[in-house]
């Protein structure tokens, strides 16, 4: 019986094992390459640079509520001014709601003028600086940068300041050429009428060789001193219309010597009429026709650095998406319902007609607005990184502030208190509510800087 051959299994596992490892790990090394290429292609794209200046796309934009706020701020800005305007326009007779009536509106005069301040500070230099400070900016801005702020601030500043002169000193020109010293004379016998006559005080002394000058004394009364230091007094008696009964001022210089010493312009008068009928009324510097057309000229130019600041900021708002739309619209509400309180208070002062003022009062309502409906209209074409709008919205809110600035500490903190008889005149409880009002209202701006 034949026996058949056996191979041996040992041989047949000591040939099979190694070739199987190797395919097991060919096999793996192929899979784990074919794993790795897609992983290493995402790592090279998600590498490559992105564009910070291009134009982002929109998302998440309600046009509804967006039209909605056209009219939300249009109400709110237009009570904030009208309201104050009127207030401050108003002639009442009752003395003394005539008299809370004004020191209420003294207090909204401070509380506006941190307003103001504030947004010079808090809102329009920064955003100034952030502008200029942008790195889209192109490298012919960005080689001076955030130094262009100071430079447009202080053209705005000097441009504000030499348009008032011209427009102060074209006033006066005309003023001066319609009065002489003939109609001055003429006002003092026939326009006031008022008549002059020299003192006991004076006999003697009303000669060439004494020429009177006009001073102050401490008791506030305006007394004459010539050049030998002797004091004079001359009675002027002012005729009342209508009632033909008479006042007497007690001026302290002659006719002659009043009409001679008295600067034309001086406080803003340019005839003995108005100069005797103000220091007659306790005024010894009064806002005549020349004050009151620089005031006007003045707040002119402040509500129009205003207008430039509330477009952009309404241009801003327009293209904001809803994820922060809410907070940024009410945080400008409130912005524009303060500044306009602000403004209205100072329009309602002026000496203007009552449609003026409310022609005035009409701008600035308007403004935010028309800045948000442009907003929606441009929101798929707008890059607030793109160069062009940088530099626009870098140079008007450089330009609003320097306008702002010279306001400021010019016209309303330098007149309307540290330089002020008026603000002086007042109590220390009551100085101290004002102040308090002022720093009230600069507050409120810097709070509400935190959103807008």
């Amino acid at each position: 019986m034949p026996v058949a051959a056996v191979r041996p299994p040992v041989l047949r596992t000591s040939l099979t094992m190694p070739a199987k490892s190797l395919l097991f790990l060919a096999l793996a090394g192929l899979v784990t390459a074919q794993d790795v290429a897609p992983e290493e292609a995402n790592a090279g794209a998600a590498v490559e640079p992105v564009d910070a200046c291009a134009l982002a796309a929109l998302e998440d934009y309600n046009l509804n509520f967006h039209i909605a706020g056209v009219f939300i701020l249009l109400t709110v800005a237009g009570l904030g001014i009208t309201t104050t305007m009127h207030l401050a326009a108003a002639n009442l007779k009752n003395q003394k709601t005539a008299s809370l009536l004004a020191r209420v509106l003294q207090l909204f005069k401070m509380f506006g003028i941190g307003i103001i301040a504030a947004t010079a500070w808090m809102h329009l230099l920064p955003d100034a600086f952030e502008k200029f400070g942008n790195p889209c900016l192109d490298a012919g801005w960005a080689k001076f940068g955030t130094a262009y702020v100071g430079l447009f601030g202080l053209i705005s500043a000097f441009a504000t300041q030499l348009i008032e002169m011209i427009a102060s000193g074209y006033k006066r020109s005309r003023k001066t050429a319609q009065t002489s010293a003939d109609t001055a004379s003429e006002c003092l016998d026939l326009s006031c009428p008022v008549r002059a006559s020299p003192s006991p005080t004076m006999a003697g002394h009303e000669s060439d060789e004494h020429t009177a000058d006009l001073v102050h004394s401490p008791s506030g009364a305006l007394d004459a001193v010539d050049r030998d230091g002797r004091r004079g007094s001359v009675v002027v008696s002012i005729i009342e219309p209508f009632t033909e009964s008479s006042k007497t001022i007690q001026t302290g210089v002659s006719k002659s010597e009043f009409l001679a010493a008295v600067p034309v312009g001086h406080g803003g008068t340019d005839s003995f009429c108005e100069f005797a009928h103000n220091h007659h009324n306790g005024h010894a510097h009064t806002h005549g026709p020349t004050t009151s057309f620089s005031k006007e000229i003045a707040t002119i130019i402040l509500e129009c650095g205003i207008l430039f600041h509330s477009l952009i900021i309404g241009v801003t708002l327009g293209v904001t998406p809803d994820d922060s739309f809410t907070t940024l619209l009410v945080a400008i509400a409130f912005h524009q319902l303060f500044e306009g309180m602000a403004l209205g208070v100072l329009i309602g002062k002026l000496s203007l007609s009552l449609t003026s003022k409310r022609l005035l009062c009409l701008m600035y309502p308007l403004t935010t607005p028309l800045g948000l409906a442009i907003g929606i209209a441009v929101r798929h074409s707008y890059n607030e990184n793109g160069t062009q709008m940088i530099l626009v919205q870098g140079i008007f809110n450089s330009l609003s502030a320097g306008i702002l600035f010279y306001n400021t500490y010019t016209e309303l903190m330098s007149e309307e208190i540290s330089h002020s008889k008026h603000f002086r005149g007042f109590t220390v409880g009551f100085k101290a509510a004002c102040f308090f009002a002022m720093y009230l209202g600069a507050s409120a701006m810097a709070i509400i800087a935190i959103w807008a």
